[in-house]
């Protein structure tokens, strides 16, 4: 995830069309969130060419607080998604992520399971 300080100068899109500076989901990640306290996240694929990097990742953490009005479950919830960055000069000008935020509210019980087809 990006820094918040380094998210204000990048160009930051994501699967809501979110436009420059989106900080959305840092807050997931961020070590100050006593909901999701030790949040990490596991690299299972980069891929680079040019100026771009594409990483697969999957993101957990232990659902400690209250987060998004849902109570605390202790439950280990995760989040899998996609990053792709661009570089200028070594620094990220440009980002698009995309993050399984609908799995990500049903494990913390906030809205239900999509039924089965």
């Amino acid at each position: 995830m990006l820094d918040p300080a380094a998210a204000r100068a990048a160009t930051i899109s994501s699967s809501r069309n979110d436009s420059r500076g989106d900080t959305s989901m840092c807050w997931v990640s961020d070590p100050r969130n006593s909901a999701n306290p030790y949040w990490r996240s596991e690299v299972h694929l980069l891929v680079a060419e040019g100026d771009y990097i594409v990483e697969r990742f999957t993101a957990s953490g232990t659902h400690r607080g209250e987060f998004m009005g849902a109570a605390p479950t202790n439950r280990t919830v995760a989040m899998p998604g996609i990053n792709i960055f661009r570089f200028r000069d070594g620094k990220i000008v440009e980002r698009w992520g995309n993050l399984d935020v609908l799995g990500f509210l049903v494990q913390l019980g906030v809205i239900p399971a999509p039924a089965e087809a």
